[in-house]
């Protein structure tokens, strides 16, 4: 290979010059980018140029980055001459329609390829030619702001930088210290260099999200970051669960695995787990199953597509399934008594079992079961956000409590005192400004409230990543959540950390370590937690 460096100007005009314009349009501003080939093989005649946009949002902390190729510029050059080693491409186009997962205004990332087509010479005498690689910017992303911006793509804790309105090169370099990257800003007017990415020519398929992926941790790892291993404890069972609970005694797991992913009907099958021999039997088969609940009983209820169902045993070891007149969300109270759902009147409705009647119809949104099987929901009607806590058993009047701080990023757990608010104060977008409403598209940082006395506690500040609260019963002054951090952009190169939060003490402890959330439940005496994983069911201990 002849090692030649060439010189390439790049200029991508759109007819409109303000970038994004209307939700589904981005009309290209004029910028003009430089760029070195190094490694230049012999005979090279053409180029093609592809600029790719990257949807890096993720409202929900699950979604994967989507690339698409929006084409602001990608035409064939021919001829490619060393002699004259500038040229321009020039956009034909106006708008370009995709979608904007970020937002009308919002800042814009792209990647950008080359590829390179040198001439055929065997047999002798033949025309035509053919691609002999890819060449990208490593390390290089273009960015286009509306205006200026502060980029904090790692959330309030992180390094942030500075945008400039218009087109520049967000620059990523490793840092002084072993496992840190920076960030820097690099005028389109600078050469860049692209490098030869070994990569087939493909034209017609934008970068995907595992090439993404694969990049940003090559580029982690390259500058010495240690990206956290998995670590989910002891592993029960290779089947993969979609939902689990535990039995009262804490002798058994009962999950919901797939059957066959073929399957129209989505059925899934009920089984048991026996922990002291790990043998695992099917109950029953569920078409459309969703949820999987039981009380402090052991009665068994799961949730399909339109109803709950109550699972009933049987002799032979299998199980019945009796279809309630309840959605498939209703909840089962602890003692087997009752069971709380909600109309679409925005009514709550506590079911007595035993009679079969609606013993308690209050308007609200229903929000959990306390310890002791009273009704807590929380009263709009007034206008004001209140917690009431009602008992079925009695009647009396509910014990009122403010709900504090609203947020939709907040849970209600229950300590030996009464209910607590957990929360999820800081509501941050990676262009570093809070976000709108109560969205909480990437919420930081943990918060306990004393719903009895309005005092408020920080448990866990912003540099612990973003916070899930895992929506599952508190139990013996203690809670879950799973913080996420990462060290690529777009969510990549990511680590979901299951803490265990001591609610008397105010600590937070590791507990188990994956790339993603997964399924889990808490054993009732809260000394383990079992983790459905894609690999098997896996148990760890929560003691401290």
């Amino acid at each position: 290979m002849v090692r030649k460096a060439i010189i390439i100007l790049v200029v991508i005009q759109g007819a409109c010059s303000s970038g994004p314009t209307q939700i589904g349009d981005y009309g290209p501003a004029a910028v003009v980018l430089n760029a070195r080939f190094d490694d230049i093989p012999s005979r090279i005649v053409a180029s093609t140029v592809v600029v790719d946009s990257v949807g890096h949002c993720a409202p929900d902390g699950s979604a994967k980055p989507e690339v698409k190729e929006v084409e602001l510029e990608r035409r064939d050059v021919f001829p490619f001459a060393a002699e004259h080693p500038q040229f321009e491409i020039l956009s034909s186009r106006g708008t370009y329609p995709f979608d904007l997962p970020c937002g009308v205004g919002d800042v814009r990332f792209f990647r950008t390829r080359a590829y390179l087509q040198q001439e055929q010479g065997i047999p002798p005498n033949t025309t035509g030619w053919s691609s002999v690689g890819a060449w990208a910017p490593i390390g290089y992303d273009l960015v286009y702001a509306p205006s200026d911006a502060i980029f904090a793509p790692f959330g309030p804790g992180g390094p942030t930088l500075g945008l400039p309105k218009g087109y520049a090169w967000l620059h990523r370099t490793c840092g002084a210290s072993p496992g840190s990257i920076t960030m820097s800003i690099v005028e389109t007017n600078e050469i860049v260099e692209f490098q030869n990415t070994l990569q087939p020519f493909d034209s017609g398929r934008p970068p995907d999200y595992p090439a993404i992926e694969e990049s940003e941790r090559e580029l982690v790892e390259s500058c010495g970051a240690i990206v956290p291993a998995q670590d989910l404890g002891l592993r029960l069972s290779f089947d993969r669960a979609q939902a689990m609970v535990w039995a009262p005694d804490g002798t058994s797991l009962y999950y919901l695995a797939t059957v066959d992913s073929q399957d129209p009907s989505h059925s899934v099958g009920l089984r048991r787990l026996r922990l002291a021999d790990l043998a695992a039997s099917e109950l029953a088969t569920v078409p459309f199953a969703n949820n999987l609940q039981i009380d402090g009983t052991g009665q068994l209820y799961v949730g399909n597509k339109n109803n709950l169902l109550q699972v009933s045993a049987a002799t032979d070891g299998k199980a019945t399934l009796v279809t309630l007149p309840f959605p498939a969300d209703a909840v089962p109270s602890p003692d087997g008594h009752w069971l709380a759902y909600a109309d679409q009147r925005v009514q709550v409705h506590g079911w007595d079992l035993q009679s079969g009647s609606d013993r308690i119809t209050v308007t609200g949104m229903f929000l959990s079961w306390s310890p002791d099987s009273n009704l807590a929901y929380s009263d709009w009607s007034t206008g004001a956000f209140t917690i009431d806590v009602l008992s079925p058993a009695t009647l009396a009047a509910p014990i009122i409590y403010d709900f504090g701080d609203y947020s939709l990023n907040s849970s209600v757990i229950w300590d030996v005192d009464g209910p607590l608010q957990v929360q999820v104060p800081l509501d941050w977008s990676d262009i570093g400004r809070p976000g709108y409403g109560t969205s909480c598209q990437a919420c930081f940082g943990l918060s306990v409230v004393n719903l009895a006395d309005g005092t408020r506690r920080q448990i866990l500040d912003a540099s612990a990543g973003r916070i899930t609260i895992v929506p599952a019963p508190s139990r013996g002054g203690l809670t879950l959540v799973w913080a996420r951090t990462c060290l690529g952009l777009y969510d990549t190169v990511c680590t979901e950390s299951l803490l265990r939060i001591g609610l008397a003490e105010g600590t937070a402890q590791t507990v188990a370590v994956a790339p993603q959330i997964y399924p889990l439940a808490v054993s009732p005496d809260n000394q383990r937690v079992a983790i459905a994983a894609p690999s098997g069911i896996y148990v760890k201990s929560l003691a401290q």
